[in-house]
This record gives C-alpha cells, structure tokens and sequence, in this order.
C-alpha cells in the first residue's frame, strides 16, 4: 500500500533532484537501498549525506519501479 510511502508534491526547477528525473507524484520506495515509509525517514536517509554524495532513489511511477541516482548538493549554496 503506498499509504506507507512518500509521494513527491513537487520539485524546485533547476534542483539535482529535479536534474535527474525526480517528478511530482513520484512514489518514494527507498532511498539509498533503505525503505522509506514516511517524510521522518525521508528526511533522516537524506540529511545522513553529505555535499556531493550520490543518493540513490527507488521510485515507483506509472505503474514500474524506476531507479535514479540524484547527486546531492549544498542547500545553502543552491537558496544563496
């Protein structure tokens, strides 16, 4: 049941999320190999890395499991 997922609202143009193919109403399943099973986990895989690491996302969207490598960023540097 993807009630126990996050589902993307939206993504900012321009982000690396938005860069690799990251899409509103993508399904997160995992991140990084982890399941995700709610925005607190979500957040918790993410903040774990650091500036320039790759993250890897599970996503499920029009009905297939698609892999994305997002590269991660400085906030700071990228709201600056």
């Amino acid at each position: 049941t993807f009630r126990e997922h996050v589902v993307i609202a939206g993504v900012l143009p321009g982000a690396p999320g938005a860069q690799a193919g990251l899409k509103a109403g993508d399904v997160v399943l995992t991140v990084n190999g982890e399941r995700v099973s709610g925005r607190h986990q979500l957040y918790l895989r993410l903040w774990a890395v650091h500036a320039g690491e790759v993250i890897n996302f599970q996503v499920f969207r029009n009905n297939k499991v698609t892999d994305l490598t997002v590269p991660s960023g400085n906030a700071d540097e990228f709201f600056a």
